[in-house]
């Protein structure tokens, strides 16, 4: 296991390679371990390339929180506003707080004041350790220093 998550940090340095993309694009998806999902949705952020784009965003839906949450790390750093939505749509459907916190960074990240009325509900949820409450507000900070 350990092996494949190095290999996949590894292959991050080959962007150029097509073959190693699509090798980390098919750990993405389909490795066994979530680690090493988690490792390559990780190393193709890395890439910044287009194609690793959608495979991150299938990431965002993986079965274990830590890819799902590392999926939408690396979507909020593109700073895409087109993706408010979907990160508004990740917020409310997922079980995960540390899932749903991340996607509040995500939103933060876009720089956009007028998600600070959005950011400022989801601050009064409840969560553990108020992770959410706690990522709202890194957000609100985030979104009003543009």
């Amino acid at each position: 296991v350990i092996g494949r998550m190095s290999a996949a940090t590894e292959l991050a340095q080959l962007k150029d390679d097509p073959l190693a993309l699509a090798g980390l694009a098919a750990s993405a998806q389909g490795d066994a371990f979530w680690a090493v999902r988690r490792s390559a949705v990780e190393a193709l952020a890395r890439t910044g390339g287009a194609s690793g784009s959608a495979v991150i965003r299938k990431a965002a839906a993986d079965a274990h929180p830590s890819v799902r949450a590392a999926a939408l790390l690396a979507l909020g750093d593109l700073k895409d506003r087109r993706l408010l939505e979907y990160f508004k749509e990740r917020f409310a459907k997922d079980a995960s707080d540390a899932v749903r916190a991340e996607s509040l960074r995500a939103i933060g990240k876009l720089g956009d004041p007028l998600t600070v009325p959005f950011l400022e509900q989801c601050a009064a949820v409840p969560s553990y350790r108020d992770l959410i409450a706690t990522a709202a507000k890194q957000a609100i900070a985030a979104a009003g220093a543009r």
